[in-house]
């Protein structure tokens, strides 16, 4: 699977654009769920929170088995009819710390995807990211995500139907190499410094 059928360009742009946006929706963290989906916050729990959380680290939580399964929501910014031009399918970025290139790719390739976690440039803490995997295969919704192999995580669906599937990009390069943004510019509170050169914006090396 190459990007260029995730690529909004041409006269199918506008067509692919909402097809990411309604594919691809935002996880709803345990929170959130019992504050907007419930009318008494889980008190009574249903099929997707059988309970409230009970402490701090579970509000934040995106999946836990047995007690909350996880919702992926369409929010305003998968929105095409209220924002044609900026809606985006969510895509499930790591911390700016990390090393990724999603923002650059996503924006230079034309790919309208965005990460929408507590990160300052939109991106999730590791363990979140595996909630995020875990209540996506529960719930056998799509999801899009920047991730690593060899991984665990992903060997484990090898044979079963949510193996992950690859999406290639254009290939890396030495001038691609020489053009990746720093950590300082993924971690930058100006958004324009994360988008970088499009000479950085090939697949990972």
């Amino acid at each position: 699977l190459t990007h260029f059928g995730l690529t909004a360009n041409g006269p199918d742009g506008q067509a692919i654009r909402r097809k990411l946006a309604e594919t691809f929706l935002r996880p709803v963290r345990w929170k959130d769920y019992c504050d907007n989906f419930t009318p008494d916050y889980c008190e009574e729990g249903d099929e997707v929170a059988l309970r409230a959380p009970e402490t701090e680290e579970e509000e934040m939580q995106y999946f836990l088995s047995g007690s909350f399964y996880g919702k992926f929501n369409a929010t305003a910014e998968n929105d095409c009819d209220a924002n044609p031009e900026t809606c985006t399918g969510h895509i499930i970025n790591v911390e700016c710390t990390w090393t990724t290139y999603v923002i650059p790719q996503a924006h230079h390739l034309n790919i309208p995807v965005s990460s929408s976690g507590p990160d300052v440039a939109g991106g999730y803490p590791h363990l979140r990211i595996v909630e995020i995997i875990d209540a996506a295969v529960y719930n056998k919704a799509d999801f899009l995500l920047y991730w690593f192999t060899p991984d665990a995580k992903v060997q484990s669906y090898i044979g079963t139907e949510a193996e992950f599937q690859r999406v290639l990009l254009p290939p890396p390069t030495q001038k691609c190499a020489d053009a990746r943004l720093t950590e300082e510019q993924r971690c930058s509170a100006d958004p324009m410094n994360w988008i970088g050169d499009v000479d950085g914006s090939c697949d990972a090396e």
